[in-house]
């Protein structure tokens, strides 16, 4: 495509979606001006695309949300996430990080990956952003068309975000390995949720399964109660029966119940006959109904509720669960419960952590965990370890994660549990016992030769890995970049 071409087919481009007619000329000349305003939608939410910066490397973009309305500032960083980091759209985008802006407006980074990382592509990159660049260089074009396709690709995703009906399952299972952001994600999705509920907090129930838990603590069952130093029964219900009364009571809010570690208990069992209830209608509602026990009926009767006769779940009860089947001493689910449920998978690379995060090992060397966790997980698959057992990159948190935290929580998971079974093929030879790994782990060095850094004496591989930000336990950690780069990660949980 020759240079005029190319002009024109960004004029016609910039008219068909309310660019201004000189952008490409601001993108030449390396401007910061607002690339894309979005028309108000039927929410009354408008955006726009901006330019933020540039680093060594690449551009970075500003897509702001003005009147944000529905979306949270944390959902829109999570979905530009799922969207941008699963390299669905070339070229490839990345959300390092967010920023969230002022006065309503809700702001999210997003960068535009290289194909490569060499000196020579950064330099042209350079080149191209400092007005060095010839406007007859082919490669001009070529770094034109990318930035072209970014904001079609920004749009794209920024319609799908605002303009698709969100709708949410009835009955919800999230699982995955440990650190993929389970209980991140389904606490994002019970905000929006419940986000126009009066006093929200009262809206939903958190429960944990474990491998005692019964049918009479989830649903109910009569205990001792002492009023007026009397000791008397009366029947107690359980969050199920709390929730679903609530629900059953007052059909125009919605109510949420979250079971963590389902599979910790012996969920058919747990669940008892409410099981029967699972089985919803395409508007939320229980297709098969079941009588109730004089107990639980007495218990309806007294809470205010017509028809105890029977009990179902109302379109407006969700029951939403988590759980992890790597997890030693896990009860498997049946087949019959598991038809009744909606599963979403998290699987180990769905979401980076944070690009700056980093660990110690030996006394002056950092790494970045997000190398080091791949490596691992490469390993492990090799050696037929179970995807669910692989490491996620939230099963450490801290933006540098200390030489003892590494050890006690990333090694010990290895050693006790995932690597279990093939010691002798994950980790180095000659290392025989839990105590022997840590002192390596301490150990290790940087080569002078290359000034990377081998694992070797620890892990059975020969992965050399790039030396982080800084060394030593002193200094200072932040960006030298921190004018191209966000402000800041947002915490996502180690579900």
């Amino acid at each position: 495509m020759d240079r005029t071409t190319f002009v024109q087919n960004l004029k016609r481009r910039a008219q068909e979606t309310n660019l201004s007619n000189d952008w490409h000329n601001d993108l030449t000349n390396g401007a910061s001006d607002k690339l894309y305003n979005s028309p108000r939608n039927a929410n009354g939410v408008r955006w726009n695309i901006n330019l933020k910066g540039w680093s060594s490397s690449a551009p970075y973009f500003t897509v702001f949300i003005e009147n944000s309305g529905r979306i949270r500032p944390e959902r829109l960083f999570h979905k530009m996430q799922q969207y941008c980091n699963n390299s669905t759209y070339t070229p490839n985008l990345e959300v390092p990080g967010s920023r969230l802006g002022n006065g309503g407006s809700t702001g999210v980074i997003v960068k535009l990956s290289l194909v490569d990382d060499t000196e020579y592509t950064q330099e042209r990159w350079r080149q191209f952003f400092s007005g060095e660049m010839d406007d007859n260089d082919e490669e001009k074009n070529e770094i034109l068309d990318k930035i072209l396709k970014t904001i079609d690709n920004l749009i794209k995703i920024m319609k799908k975000i605002l303009e698709t009906p969100i709708k949410f399952s009835y009955n919800l299972i999230y699982f995955g390995a440990p650190g993929t952001g389970k209980s991140f994600d389904l606490n994002m999705n019970k905000d929006e949720l419940l986000e126009n509920q009066p006093a929200p907090e009262k809206h939903y129930e958190r429960v944990t399964f474990y491998a005692n838990y019964s049918y009479s603590q989830f649903v109910g069952t009569y205990k001792p109660v002492v009023p007026d130093n009397q000791i008397t029964y009366e029947f107690v219900p359980g969050p199920f029966l709390r929730m679903l009364v609530k629900a059953l009571k007052n059909q125009t809010n919605k109510y949420l119940l979250i079971v963590e570690e389902i599979n910790r208990a012996n969920a058919a069992a747990v669940f008892g006959d409410m099981f029967q209830l699972l089985d919803r209608n395409e508007e939320g509602i229980s297709e098969y109904p079941v009588a109730t026990s004089e107990d639980v009926k007495k218990y309806l009767e007294s809470e205010g509720v017509t028809n105890s006769e029977q009990l179902w779940l109302p379109g407006n009860f969700y029951i939403w669960a988590t759980m992890n089947s790597a997890d030693q001493g896990v009860f498997p689910l049946d087949t019959a419960f598991k038809r009744r449920w909606d599963f979403k998978y998290f699987s180990v690379d769905d979401k980076n952590s944070n690009t700056n995060m980093e660990i110690k090992a030996g006394s002056n060397v950092r790494l970045k965990w997000n190398e080091v966790r791949k490596a691992i997980n490469d390993l492990l698959l090799k050696h037929n370890v179970n995807e669910d057992k692989l490491l996620g990159p939230w099963f450490v948190k801290d933006d540098v994660v200390s030489c003892d935290l590494f050890v006690n929580k990333v090694l010990m998971y290895l050693w006790e549990d995932a690597a279990r079974m093939c010691r002798q093929k994950v980790f180095a030879n000659g290392i025989t016992s839990f105590s022997k790994l840590g002192e390596l782990w301490r150990k290790i060095e940087l080569e002078v030769a290359s000034g990377k850094c081998s694992l070797k004496t620890v892990f059975n591989f020969e992965n050399k890995f790039n030396v982080a930000s800084g060394q030593g336990d002193n200094e200072d950690t932040s960006d030298e970049n921190s004018d191209d780069q966000p402000d800041s990660n947002p915490a996502a949980e180690n579900g």
